[in-house]
């Protein structure tokens, strides 16, 4: 059972190309979500 769930050297490639592109579009996305969300606590604090 838990040989199956061993990724396979075959798709390590794909696999890697999959996480960087991940990566380079979540990790800016996320920065921005916090930058919003501290700028929306701030405004919420001063009114």
């Amino acid at each position: 059972m838990v040989g199956s769930l061993r990724p396979a050297r075959s798709e390590l490639k794909a696999d890697v190309i999959a996480g960087l592109t991940f990566a380079v579009v979540n990790v800016p996305q996320a920065m921005a979500h916090a930058l919003l969300a501290a700028g929306a606590r701030k405004l919420v604090w001063i009114t």
